[in-house]
This record gives structure tokens, C-alpha cells and sequence, in this order.
């Protein structure tokens, strides 16, 4: 759905003088089951020069938070894993790092 909704944008932008991301994922089903860490190996594993990962990091919220934000659960474990040691090990694994698209535009 995201690709569909996404159909030309690239080139959109780039023909306004914009960069944009090669590669987008991170797109997860919020089961705060499921390890973090694993999944985000396996997105930093897609190709493109420029990727875009999608994550939703963030504390523990309050009830009040909790009954407006459907993945209030996972939120923390994303958090926990990007603020942690295992994340940069990761990255470093898979040739990559964080940066912002303008890194990449044409000088």
C-alpha cells in the first residue's frame, strides 16, 4: 500500500531539485513479541543507496497516551534497541550508517 500511495514520487521531487530515499522499509505488524533487533536487521539488509527505515521509537507513555496510540507497546522496545549498544553493531555489520539525505545530494 505505502509503494502504491509513493508511485512517482521519487521522480517528483527529483525534478524539483529534491533527494529522495532509494529503498524504503521497517513496516512491521506492532507485535511487541517480536524482536526489534531481529527485524531491524533484516531492514538494514535492503538495497538502495539511499534507504529509509521506518521506525517508531518512544518512552513509556501514560494511559491516557496508551488509548490514542495503537502501538504504544512497542514503541519502548524500539527505543530501547536504537539508544543501545546492539543497534550500532548492527549498522556496523551491515556497511551502513545514519545519515541525512542532503549527505547524498549532488554538490
Amino acid at each position: 500500500v505505502i509503494s502504491i500511495l509513493s508511485t512517482g514520487m521519487r521522480a517528483r521531487a527529483r525534478q524539483n531539485g529534491l533527494e529522495a530515499n532509494e529503498g524504503f522499509t521497517g513496516v512491521t505488524d506492532f507485535d511487541p513479541a517480536q524482536d526489534f533487533g531481529t527485524n531491524m536487521r533484516a531492514f538494514l539488509g535492503i538495497s538502495g543507496q539511499k534507504p529509509l527505515i521506518m521506525v517508531h521509537p518512544g518512552l513509556k507513555g501514560d494511559e491516557e497516551i496508551a488509548s490514542l496510540d495503537a502501538v504504544i507497546a512497542t514503541r519502548p522496545l524500539e527505543h530501547d534497541y536504537l539508544a543501545g549498544p546492539q543497534f550500532l553493531q548492527d549498522l556496523q555489520a551491515a556497511g551502513t550508517r545514519i545519515g541525512r539525505l542532503s549527505d547524498y545530494a549532488a554538490k
